[in-house]
């Protein structure tokens, strides 16, 4: 199954106009990337929802006001 770098997903959220709403957040994902799986620098094989996970607790995505937002600051620069 082919993986996603959540970079994808990333630049996915911070793309959008409008913003993503919170509860529209995993089918975004998955209309885009379909069932794929994700990874990042040190996680493979997650689930939309893991990754969403991951991002949240990283301080990398966050929600507020029913819209999902990137941290820029706290995101890596590469590949």
């Amino acid at each position: 199954m082919e993986q996603i770098h959540g970079h994808e997903v990333i630049a996915l959220i911070k793309d959008a106009n409008p913003a993503i709403k919170q509860d529209e957040l995993i089918n975004t994902i998955k209309e885009n990337f379909g069932d794929a799986k994700f990874h990042t620098c040190s996680v493979e094989g997650m689930s939309a929802e893991e990754l969403i996970e991951f991002l949240e607790s990283r301080d990398k995505l966050f929600f507020e006001n029913g819209e999902v937002h990137i941290k820029e600051a706290n995101i890596c620069d590469h590949d």
